[in-house]
């Protein structure tokens, strides 16, 4: 998110509030506020390094289910609760396995319900919040494409990985399209998931799959990752005066038609209709509110939902149906200066512990059941990551990730510098939490993979 692109916020900034009346179902998560958000493009920062692993092979456990949390509170101190000792699981989504189900074997991604895990697997390579106090969990970066390297803002297309399949293609409705890239395993037939990255404003497809290392992503984990660019100059994805016609209704068709094209493009398991049966949406800034807004008019279609320094306002939230089961993890920085972490600015946000309540609540928690954990990070100038998570309440979980003097930032951002940069033009940058792996290990922990 280089500093170039505070002229498109402040263009973007421009909203036409009342538009997300026309999604009267959805306690809508849109972007009639929030065009004015810039995600994480351009900036310079390199996560090449990503520190080092987390201790020994998994199997760490402790407390009993539901552990010893402090009674839902959401500041600062590290728990003893959360790891059990329940039984070990095979988890299929990525190939890696985790912790189970209500005890019972060959969960998906190794996610948990109810707080009854066995893991088996190292934290370093299957993110598990369980594993925070005795592992660390500090992320690995570039661990499946290591012959990939940073590619410059302007790069018109995906840095290659050994492994890894890129094609690119247009899904288009009456009003708007999309061009986007397709990132998979090569010759893999039992791919599952479709993954839909959202980029922030005045990024693209292809530079967001870079950025946020999407072919790391597609290979460690045996996913179809989609990333499609805005169907705007601006590269935004919410409401302005720039685009009448990127309407909160024209955009959920344009995601409609994407998905249904995936469906049937050949990549994920052509032998099943639709061949992806999971799909898990996420975005930066803008891109997280087009991810809420689709998930909101559509929540049963998405199994997951990942929002990283997403401006929400309260009316967004209040306008999308309660009770939806999505598992869903927010990740958001204290210093946030484009979307405040604890609401007001431009756009008006509600601030992440607010939105945070809201999806946990919509899941059939409470904040007793809340769980925490604390992680350290490389650069010196975050004052600590900190990890609020409900377990799955009624199948699916919440969480939110806090981090501690963090910028308007994708943790992990790759930029065109091959080194870690504490700070860019949209603040300062966490490498202690991968937004893009970690991000999507914590959405299959807390249901999405099953």
């Amino acid at each position: 998110m280089a500093m170039h692109h505070g002229i498109w916020r402040l263009l973007g900034a421009v909203v036409l509030s009342g538009t997300m009346a026309s999604l009267s179902a959805c306690h809508d998560h849109n972007n009639d506020s929030g065009d004015s958000t810039g995600g994480t493009s351009g900036g310079s920062t390199g996560m090449s390094s990503g520190g080092t692993t987390g201790g020994t092979s998994g199997g760490a456990t402790g407390g009993t289910s539901g552990g010893s949390t402090s009674g839902g509170s959401t500041s600062g101190g590290s728990t003893s609760g959360g790891s059990t000792s329940g039984g070990t699981t095979s988890g299929s989504t990525g190939g890696l396995t985790g912790g189970t189900s209500g005890g019972s074997t060959g969960s998906s991604g190794g996610g948990t319900s109810g707080g009854t895990t066995g893991g088996t697997v190292a934290c370093s390579d299957q993110f598990n919040p369980e594993l925070v106090t005795s592992q660390g969990c500090a992320p690995v970066y570039n661990q499946y494409c290591p012959d990939s390297a940073s590619a410059s803002s302007s790069s018109t297309s995906v840095v290659a990985c050994t492994g890894v399949t890129v094609t690119s293609g247009t899904a288009a409705t009456a009003t708007l399209s999309t061009d986007y890239v397709l990132i998979y395993p090569t010759g893999a037939t039992n791919i599952d998931t479709l993954y839909i990255g959202l980029h922030d404003i005045g990024e693209s497809g292809v530079s967001a799959a870079n950025h946020f290392r999407f072919s790391n992503l597609a290979k460690g984990r045996n996913i179809a990752v989609v990333a499609p660019t805005a169907p705007n100059a601006a590269g935004n994805w919410g409401d302005s005066l720039i685009d009448l016609k990127n309407t909160p209704t024209n955009r959920i068709a344009l995601i409609d038609a994407l998905i249904a094209q995936l469906q049937t493009s050949g990549v994920g398991t052509p032998s099943s209709t639709p061949a992806f049966s999971k799909i898990i949406i996420a975005g930066a800034s803008s891109g997280a509110q087009l991810a809420l807004e689709y998930t909101c008019a559509r929540p049963t279609a998405i199994d997951g939902m990942l929002l990283v320094a997403a401006p929400i306002t309260s009316g967004q939230i209040t306008a999308c149906p309660s009770g939806i089961h999505v598992a869903t993890v927010q990740i958001h920085g204290t210093a946030d200066n484009i979307a405040p972490y604890n609401g007001k600015g431009l756009g008006a946000a509600a601030g992440a512990p607010t939105v945070f309540a809201d999806l946990y609540g919509d899941n059939g928690c409470v904040a007793t059941d809340i769980l925490t954990a604390l992680m350290a990070d490389p650069n010196p100038a975050v004052t600590g990551i900190n990890l609020e998570w409900v377990q799955p309440c009624s199948g699916r979980g919440s969480a939110l990730v806090t981090i501690g003097n963090g910028g308007h930032q994708w943790p992990g951002y790759t930029g065109p510098i091959a080194s870690p940069v504490p700070v860019n033009g949209n603040g300062v940058v966490s490498i202690g939490f991968d937004a893009t792996i970690q991000g999507y290990d914590f959405l299959t922990y807390l249901g999405a993979g099953s």
